[in-house]
């Protein structure tokens, strides 16, 4: 079964359906991704991690500078799992941090 496609021209990979999976380096990243996207929802774990209060403020000073900004930090945690965060206004009352983790797929 096909995994999906990867244009060499632009360096974009589309999962078997035709939704964009994103740019790569190169095409073995591209495949890794595309049978990541195979998976089942159920192997993956969605975990809610509270908001730290030192980003919180670093946001408040960096949008009081210009309030079109919209700050993103990216983690290393160990040499494979990166972490990106970047807060969104979800409403005019409540703040809201979109946090992304990406590490390498395991075999089972």
């Amino acid at each position: 079964m096909r995994l999906g496609f990867y244009n060499f021209g632009t360096h974009e990979a589309f999962d078997r359906h035709g939704v964009p999976l994103g740019k790569f380096t190169s095409q073995e990243k591209a495949i890794k991704t595309m049978e990541a996207a195979r998976l089942p929802l159920s192997f993956f774990r969605a975990e809610e991690t509270p908001a730290v209060p030192l980003l919180l403020e670093l946001n408040d000073w960096i949008t009081k500078q210009d309030e079109r900004r919209q700050p993103k930090w990216k983690f290393r945690f160990v040499a494979d799992v990166a972490v990106q965060v970047q807060p969104k206004i979800a409403r005019a009352q409540a703040f809201l941090l979109e946090c992304y983790a990406l590490g390498p797929r395991t075999s089972r």
